[in-house]
This record gives structure tokens, sequence and C-alpha cells, in this order.
């Protein structure tokens, strides 16, 4: 069913929006404390402590655990990101838990000193999708967007057999 234009409450979809945007907030506050915590717990090896040493503690247990529940990957990913910017270029968790994650690894894999970061923390809160792939091709010194000189192809797929076929190429 289509609600009208003038029976959406602008009002109640604003102060709702903005709710949803405050406790997002917070989860990532959260997320940036236990991140610093789990870095912490497996360079000093704390986790063994918890989990005991019979039968030898591994890592990924302790991360399995129903009370911590994060995927190994995330943390990796989380642990790599506060390594280059928070220990190596000295910013706080909080100068950039506003930046979605993959961008936060596009920063972390491409920035050579903490200027660099700072200049890229700008552009990933503000470049579109597109406006970011050419913010790393100029970092990397690929060419962007605008610069590409590829010949492109355009297909089409039959709705009906799914049958790719090339109708255009330039």
């Amino acid at each position: 069913m289509r609600i009208k234009q003038k029976e959406i409450n602008s009002e109640e979809a604003f102060t709702r929006h903005q709710r949803i945007g405050d406790r997002e907030l917070q989860r990532r506050q959260l997320l940036a404390e236990n991140i610093m915590d789990l870095n912490e717990m497996f360079e000093s090896q704390g986790y063994k402590a918890i989990l005991g040493f019979d039968p030898p503690p591994r890592w990924s247990a302790y991360l399995a655990q129903i009370e911590v529940y994060y995927s190994r990957a995330e943390v990796e990913r989380w642990r790599k990101i506060v390594q280059r910017l928070v220990k190596d270029f000295g910013y706080e968790l909080r100068d950039f838990l506003d930046i979605p994650v993959s961008r936060l690894q596009d920063i972390v894999s491409i920035a050579t000193d903490k200027e660099k970061a700072k200049d890229l923390f700008y552009r990933a809160r503000s470049n579109t999708p597109q406006d970011w792939k050419d913010t790393l091709c100029e970092f990397t010194g690929k060419p962007t967007s605008d610069e590409c000189i590829h010949k492109m192809s355009v297909w089409q797929i039959c709705s009906k057999c799914g049958t790719k076929t090339c109708i255009h190429n330039e």
C-alpha cells in the first residue's frame, strides 16, 4: 500500500531518523570501546586466562563465546584500523567513528602519514561512492573515471531466457 505524500508525518519521520542516528552513534562508540579491549585482550593474550589452558585456548574460540561473539574477520579488520590510525598516526577512535568501515579499510591501505589520513577522512565523509572511487584512484596513481579511456560495451539480458547480448560497443 502506497501512502500519499500529504499523509506522511514529516516531523515524526525526522524525529525517528534522528533517534536512529543517535543510537547508531552510540552503537559505534560501544563498538570502539570493545575493539580497543579486544585488541588489548589479543595482544596480552588475556583471552587464555578466560578460556583456561587445557586444551590450549584459541583466539577464535574466545571470539565465538556468547558474551563476545564477533567474527574473527571483523576483529582483524578493526585491529588493522586501530593499529594504523590510532597507534601509528595518533588518532582517537572517536575521530573517525562516523566513517564506514569499508572506507576506513581503504584509508588504512593507502595513507602513508597522518596528514594524508586526515585528508582522506574529510573525503570519506563527503564523497559519493563514485567520488570515493576516484579519490582512491587519485591517491594510488590510477586513472579516475573522468580520465579513463577504456572502450565500453553495453549488454542486454533477455528477461525471458536470460541470454546476454552485446548491443553496443563504444
